[in-house]
């Protein structure tokens, strides 16, 4: 995602995404952290067990079967994936992608931290089924 910036009489377009990850390197490298830690999940959570929250936690009135399946269906595409989740979002997940190992450590203090336990589930389960994972 891309925005346009004018400052006096000249434009600038930056991408908001470079910006957002430079500014948190920077951030972290001001609290004295490397931007690769990762805070290590013991024990690790099952992403099948995540997907199921946000499943359930939507409007719709699937089976719960049916949210069973699909939930192992993401379960197996996230874990074809997992080193590019790694990569790009910090996200450690076992090669099977039966386990959340570890999250990305923002080394921010509380008050400005971007990272939510509570959405998880829910980031968990848009990045499996809203990536175009066809690249």
């Amino acid at each position: 995602e891309r925005i346009l910036v004018q400052k006096a009489t000249k434009l600038y377009l930056l991408d908001v995404g470079l910006l957002s990850q430079d500014l948190f390197v920077q951030r972290m490298s001001q609290n004295g952290r490397s931007p690769t830690e990762r805070l290590t999940l013991r024990p690790p959570p099952s992403v099948a067990e995540l997907l199921l929250i946000a499943l359930s936690s939507q409007d719709t009135h699937a089976d719960p079967k049916i949210n069973d399946e699909v939930a192992g269906l993401l379960c197996e595409l996230l874990g074809k994936h997992s080193e590019w989740l790694e990569a790009t979002f910090g996200l450690v997940v076992s090669a099977g992608g039966e386990r959340l190992v570890q999250l990305p450590d923002p080394g921010l203090d509380d008050a400005c931290s971007p990272l939510d336990a509570s959405m998880l589930p829910a980031f968990l389960l848009r990045l499996a089924a809203e990536v175009d994972w066809t690249d």
